[in-house]
């Protein structure tokens, strides 16, 4: 656990250190400025789209300004005299991006005419067309002697002031700046810097628990919704399976099948008769009442029909419903003529 807990905090840390570059040069610039020279500082109000003077006063005199009030609910910044500060450029490899401050710390020494344990410094990576290559960066140091910051802080301090940076006049007014010379202010900076990436990122996996968890429901849900369903589905498939088998195994439907099977197709009839019954007949009524077939009709040759119809495969037991009767002109008799169908009697499967 404590493996994780360390871990976890040198993401946090890692992390906070990538983006306070970003968070430094994007920031809200503060609202005054206070230019430190030799002892004499300057006010300045820099909310503006230009910079305006408040006034300036010796260290003994603060107190006496109407500016030091106005600083003491707002936010600003202390800019040391560029003269007062030293300010170089230096190239680095490119692989040491994230080990930059180790770096300076180590060579401060050599790169500056203070002691270790007398300087303070800040840097900047240099974001810009002539410090892009692929194996070196520009780097801009800001240093000075400790007792000067110390110095230009005291009669502020003394007031209950306390800037939230301590940079270089040399930078611009109007921009917040990217130099803090102070200890406990970078400190402090990186701490709530630190604190803001931890609560983003533990936001962050709040917000992806609760979409995981969210989503889990919704297909959780989902899952069970289908699961009833197939079970409806299944169910109805069941009754009508069980409704076709019961009706399968009535004995109507099974005589009704039977009778399907059996019976004669009407076309094939309608062709047998057309292939008996002389030319000169004409059929007014066909009809079909079980296995017994019916034909009415007209014809010349009405006897003859009888022995014609009894000739084919399909019809048996051929007789006359009724006498034949003669037509008004004489030209034709009509007749009544019923037939036996293949097949089972009808009568057979009553007891």
């Amino acid at each position: 656990m404590n493996a994780v807990s360390r871990l976890l905090g040198w993401w946090v840390g890692e992390l906070a250190r990538a983006v306070e570059p970003l968070v430094v040069r994007f920031g809200r610039p503060a609202g005054f400025v206070v230019v430190d020279t030799a002892g004499r500082y300057q006010a300045w109000r820099v909310s503006g789209r230009e910079p305006v003077l408040l006034g300036t006063a010796d260290a003994a005199d603060l107190a006496a300004t109407d500016w030091v009030k106005k600083l003491k609910s707002r936010s600003f910044e202390l800019r040391l005299e560029a003269g007062q500060v030293l300010d170089r450029t230096l190239s680095l490899p490119a692989a040491g991006r994230q080990y930059v401050e180790a770096i300076l710390r180590h060579q401060i020494e050599r790169l500056t005419p203070w002691a270790a344990d007398r300087v303070v410094f800040d840097y900047e990576i240099v974001e810009d067309a002539a410090s892009a290559t692929d194996d070196q960066m520009r780097i801009r140091l800001v240093a000075t002697a400790r007792e000067r910051v110390a110095a230009a802080l005291a009669p502020l301090e003394a007031l209950g002031l306390s800037p939230r940076a301590v940079g270089t006049a040399a930078d611009p007014l109007g921009l917040a700046t990217s130099i803090d010379l102070q200890d406990s202010s970078k400190t402090r900076r990186r701490d709530v810097l630190r604190r803001k990436v931890g609560i983003a990122l533990a936001a962050f996996a709040a917000l992806v628990v609760v979409a995981g968890g969210v989503q889990s429901w919704i297909v959780y849900d989902l899952t069970k919704r289908s699961e009833a369903l197939d079970a409806a589905i299944e169910m109805r498939r069941s009754v009508i399976a069980e409704a076709v088998a019961r009706a399968g195994a009535s004995a109507s439907h099974q005589q009704l099948a039977a009778r399907k099977a059996s019976a004669l197709p009407m076309v094939l009839l309608i062709e047998e008769l057309s292939k008996r019954i002389p030319t000169d007949t004409y059929l007014t009524e066909l009809s079909i009442d079980g296995q017994t077939l019916r034909i009415n009709g007209l014809s010349s040759r009405a006897t003859e029909l009888i022995a014609l119809i009894e000739q084919s495969p399909m019809l048996s037991a051929a007789q006359f419903a009724a006498p034949t009767t003669r037509t008004e002109d004489g030209a034709a008799d009509s007749f009544q003529i019923l037939a036996r169908l293949p097949g089972q009697d009808p009568q057979g499967d009553q007891p």
